[in-house]
């Protein structure tokens, strides 16, 4: 995976991971389910969180950089980052306790980037219809990054 990729998820479980515990609405901390890994059917007694990421677009910046590594060119890469939050719909506090996961996913979004070279923006949270098994909440944020080749 891309390093941008990985500082974007890193970014996220490391405030998922720190802030869940202190807010104890749960015993336990949600799994993380990252995009490209295949995983099992997740229980359906817990909480979980899907984080996805999609480009829109990758327009060439420069056409060369000067500086430190002359004939590169840097590229501004644009896209989306979705945490999808699931809390087990039998249970009869999930959608409050989806929602505040919600709210520290977008947290993640708008604390000061680990990785200064990617910026997000725009992080907002959705509730989704419930479907049989799940309440659901959605978490997206605008992500951009410089990329060299």
């Amino acid at each position: 995976m891309d390093d941008n990729f990985q500082a974007m998820y890193a970014q996220f479980t490391n405030v998922w991971n720190s802030t869940i515990p202190g807010l104890s609405i749960l015993t336990y901390v949600p799994e993380i389910r990252y995009q490209g890994l295949i995983y099992p059917e997740p229980d359906r007694t817990k909480y979980f969180c899907r984080l996805s990421t999609v480009t829109i677009r990758a327009e060439q910046a420069t056409l060369a950089v000067s500086v430190g590594d002359p004939g590169r060119r840097r590229f501004k890469v644009r896209g989306l980052i979705f945490a999808q939050i699931f809390g087990p719909r039998q249970d009869p506090g999930a959608y409050d306790i989806a929602g505040k996961l919600a709210k520290v996913g977008q947290s993640a979004f708008r604390a000061y980037p680990e990785d200064q070279n990617i910026w997000f923006t725009n992080a907002t949270v959705e509730n989704l219809d419930p479907d049989d098994n799940w309440v659901r909440w959605n978490v997206s944020a605008s992500f951009t990054f410089d990329e060299f080749e």
